[in-house]
């Protein structure tokens, strides 16, 4: 059913719960995993998330996004791969989720302010538009 799932990770509380119920999801159906971690450039860049880390690193290895990410599927039997990516996180999602024929998008929702989402756009706004498999938004309530 979902053989295929892509996670974007941002760092954030949001994106981890997004990563823990994708490997709830994982180990109950089978399948593998992707962790996609998209460095915002440009005017794309979207500070209002707080979490949100990764701007100057320089090994994937030490990207903190990617490693609470990673720390998630510890004693995972599974396959988990991991993927950076530079440009605007909703069109780099959507674009890999088509060339990957992904499955299913699991990913967290981070609130935004009123005028971050008029200026900015939410992330997770642009995958569930433009998406062409489901999308599965997580949201972190406290």
């Amino acid at each position: 059913m979902f053989s295929n799932i892509l996670i974007p990770v941002d760092g954030s509380k949001e994106s981890l719960a997004a990563v823990k119920y994708a490997r709830m999801i994982v180990e109950k159906l089978g399948g593998s995993i992707t962790l996609l971690y998209v460095i915002p450039t440009g005017p794309f860049i979207d500070l209002d998330c707080s979490g949100m880390t990764g701007f100057t690193f320089s090994e994937v290895g030490k990207e903190p996004g990617l490693v609470k990410g990673l720390d998630v599927f510890e004693g995972f039997n599974g396959d988990v791969t991991v993927l950076l990516e530079y440009g605007h996180p909703g069109m780099k999602i959507v674009e890999f989720s088509k060339k990957q024929n992904c499955s299913l998008i699991v990913m967290g929702r981070c609130d935004m302010s009123a005028v971050s989402k008029v200026l900015i756009g939410s992330v997770s706004n642009y995958v569930l538009d433009h998406a062409v498999c489901p999308v599965l938004i997580i949201c972190n309530n406290k």
